[in-house]
Order: C-alpha cells, then sequence, then structure tokens
C-alpha cells in the first residue's frame, strides 16, 4: 500500500523542508514523493505559512561589539527591532564552548542573569526575535569580554598602623565575586602567607607567626566562579602594632607598703596572654620568674627583705614569644628595713563550701614543695599532687568530687594544714 504524512510549519521570512532540502520563502501547499520500504510511492505533504517579518535579525548594538565590559554585570543591549514581541539571546562561551540562551521581552540582558558566567572570560552573543508568534534566525555574532577584576585593601587602611592583631582589614567589594586570596608579605624578612577567605575581610591574628610592629605588603586577588583567582591587585602596606605591654595593676604600682607578705600581686590583664613575667630589682637584687596568670603572692618571691623599695615590671607572652617590659612601678615590702622574717605557715581553701571546685591559698616563707592531698569522709586517698609555692594560686580541686565532705591536707616541710570542705 501507499503511505502519506502531511506537516504543517508557520516561518519568519523563509522555511527550509528537511523532507527534501528545499528553502521556502512563500506559504503554499507543497509535497514530496519517495518509495516507501514495501516499494510503493509515500507522499509527504507541506502547508506551509511563510509571514513576513518586520525588520532584520537583530544583534548586539556596535558599540559593545569586541569590547571589554566595565562590569561583570554591564547591560547588553540589542537593536530595537520594531513589532518585536521578545528578544532571545545566545550566549557561547568562547573557553568551554557551553551554550546558553535566555528570552527577554526588553532588548536587553546582563551575563549574570545566566546560570553560569566567569570573569576575565569573551563570550559570543547572538540575538533572534519574536513577531507574530515566530522566531526569527539569529542575527551577526558579537563577541564581549567580561573583565578580569582586581581589588586591593580600602584606601582608608592603606598604609594605616593596626591598634591591635584583631583589627578587621577590607579590600573593596567585588560584586559576584566568589571569594578573596589575600597575599601577605613581611618586608624584612620577605616571609609570605596566603589566606584564602570567603568574605572580602581578614585579621593579622588570623596568620601564623606574624611579627609586632612590622610592616607587611598586602595584595588582594578575586576568586572567579569557576574557582580559579584572578591577577592580584595593587599592593598595601600595613604595618603591624608594636607589642603590648603590662604592668602592676593601678592600685599597687607606686603605692604604699604592702599590707603583709601574703598580699596577692597583680598585673593588668591583657586577652589572649598566655603567660606573665615579673621581675624585681633593687641595688644588686634581681628576681624574675613566669607565671600563667596574672598575679602571685609576694611571699612566694625569694630573698625579698622588709621594708624595701623594689622597682617592679611586667611582660607578657603572645604566640609563644615574651615582649618588652612595661611601666616601672614600685613596690615596698612591710617591715622597718630589716630581713624578712619568716610567714607563719598557713593554707586556706576557697569558696567553701563549692560547687564546681575549690582554691587553695598557702602563706608561707618557703619555697618547698607543697604536698596537697584529699580524703573521703571513708579515709579513701582521692587526690594527691605537689605543687611549687608559684602556682599553687592557680591549682583547681575538686572538679570531679562527688557531692559530700572532704579532708584536706595542705604540708610543707614540717608544716602540715588538715581543712576540711564540703561539696554541694
Amino acid at each position: 500500500n501507499s503511505t502519506s504524512s502531511t506537516q504543517t510549519v508557520v516561518a519568519c521570512a523563509t522555511y527550509t523542508w528537511a523532507a527534501n532540502g528545499t528553502t521556502y520563502t512563500t506559504s503554499g501547499t507543497y509535497t514530496h514523493v519517495t518509495t516507501n520500504g514495501a516499494g510503493c510511492p509515500n507522499t509527504a505533504t507541506l502547508n506551509l505559512t511563510i509571514n513576513t517579518c518586520t525588520g532584520t535579525p537583530s544583534e548586539v548594538v556596535a558599540t559593545l561589539c569586541g569590547s571589554t565590559l566595565p562590569l561583570i554585570n554591564s547591560y547588553i543591549y540589542a537593536n530595537l527591532v520594531a513589532s518585536a514581541e521578545a528578544y532571545r539571546f545566545k550566549v557561547t562561551n568562547l573557553t568551554t564552548s557551553s551554550v546558553q540562551s535566555i528570552d527577554r521581552v526588553l532588548r536587553v540582558f546582563q551575563l549574570t542573569q545566566l546560570t553560569s558566567y566567569a570573569f576575565a572570560t569573551t563570550y559570543q552573543v547572538e540575538v533572534a526575535v519574536r513577531v507574530g508568534g515566530v522566531w526569527s534566525a539569529f542575527g551577526t555574532p558579537c563577541n564581549v569580554t567580561t573583565p578580569a577584576t582586581t581589588t586591593q585593601v580600602q584606601a582608608a587602611q592603606c598604609g594605616s598602623t593596626l591598634t591591635n592583631m584583631n583589627d578587621v582589614i577590607f579590600a573593596d567589594n567585588v560584586p559576584f565575586a566568589a571569594g578573596y586570596r589575600f597575599r601577605v608579605t613581611n618586608l624584612v624578612s620577605s616571609a609570605q602567607a596566603i589566606l584564602d577567605r570567603p568574605i572580602r575581610d581578614f585579621k593579622m591574628s588570623l596568620i601564623s607567626g606574624v611579627q609586632y610592629n612590622a610592616t607587611y605588603s598586602v595584595e588582594v586577588a578575586v576568586k572567579n566562579t569557576d574557582g580559579t583567582y584572578l591577577p592580584y591587585g595593587a599592593l598595601c602596606n600595613i604595618t603591624t602594632p608594636s607589642f603590648p605591654t603590662s604592668q602592676l595593676q593601678t592600685s599597687q604600682c607606686d603605692a604604699p607598703a604592702v599590707a603583709s607578705m601574703g598580699t596577692t600581686i597583680y598585673a593588668d590583664s591583657y586577652p589572649g596572654a598566655t603567660a606573665y613575667r615579673f621581675e624585681f630589682v633593687s641595688g644588686s637584687y634581681s628576681y624574675t620568674f613566669d607565671r600563667p596568670i596574672r598575679s602571685f603572692v609576694l611571699s612566694t618571691v625569694p630573698g625579698l627583705v622588709a621594708g624595701t623599695t623594689y622597682s617592679v615590671r611586667v611582660a607578657i607572652q603572645l604566640g609563644g614569644v615574651f615582649g618588652p617590659f612595661g611601666k616601672i612601678c614600685s613596690l615596698t615590702t612591710p617591715g622597718v628595713g630589716k630581713a624578712q622574717t619568716a610567714l607563719e605557715f598557713k593554707a586556706v581553701a576557697f569558696p567553701n563550701p563549692f560547687a564546681n571546685n575549690f582554691m587553695i591559698n598557702v602563706s608561707t616563707s618557703s619555697e618547698e614543695l607543697v604536698q596537697i592531698r584529699v580524703y573521703d569522709m571513708l579515709g579513701k586517698l582521692v587526690e594527691d599532687r605537689q605543687v611549687n609555692t608559684i602556682s599553687i594560686a592557680d591549682q583547681e580541686v575538686g572538679a570531679k568530687y562527688p557531692s559530700g565532705v572532704y579532708n584536706v591536707i595542705v604540708s610543707q616541710g614540717e608544716n602540715t594544714q588538715t581543712l576540711r570542705v564540703i561539696k554541694r
């Protein structure tokens, strides 16, 4: 048997029929006869309507062709076509050959409206228009290139000196950037660090080994949407602050004689300090010791003479390094200029009762180790530790004890004192 098929098409200006490869420019009914698989005639019929398109297929305006856009989201315009109902933009990435398209009612679009876009990339843009419900062919291709955007530390901070290592340093904002890379170089040692950030700021404290009172050049690169980084922008010098210092707290610096050798002496606290170094000087006497906290008991400093004024300085440790000593403070020991008399051995537990843990304050003139033994009410030894007189004020005891009553025996040499504490 013979076979047949019918196809109805509406086209704009021209239509090429795949059945016979013929291009038609006028409306009409066309047939094409071939032989089917049974050797009988197969008649294909084309009912074609050709609409007259107003104007010609559009294209990107000439001033944009071959240009580099000032911004990645700059507007890209097509030439205006009278009676156009919509514009179709076909965008080809000339690096990856990927093709995207977007339909717009107006004759303008932005590359950032596409699913995929990138800085420093050339795109081929073609434009088709819809007139009378029919899309025209694409017009002449036009190439546009997105900018290879750079950025740098904002002008207000360029050449500045930080007040502390946690000051936030900002780069100029780049819309649509996927991130920022900071390259920080010590101008003296040439030591260099690279820090990647999802946002446009960083702190010197985020980089290990940063020196105080040193000048660093900072360069910033923009992360492209494909994960690569664009070239670095102009460098900018940033100077880190001087190493911070501390001193004896105001109430004890240059104050009258200390009330007793059991008085706790405090330095001004500095956030992030990992240790405090105290220096005592008077004539030929000099003694320096380090503490993990900002305080110590005066009686723990060996060799002090009663009624004597000492120059005391404090330095702090940051990042494993001690900085310079701060202001000199005078500190006068109690007494009237005679050799320091031995303090009576005394131990006090506080707080008592306690909820979480308790601490022990020991008054002593000896530098021997202090032993702390804790027994529960059944006589079982629950803790046994030895500490030196300088660090005893830092000892926290009882954190893991169950509620109950405990006997604490504090001893140093031949001196022993028993304390009773209660955990709620």
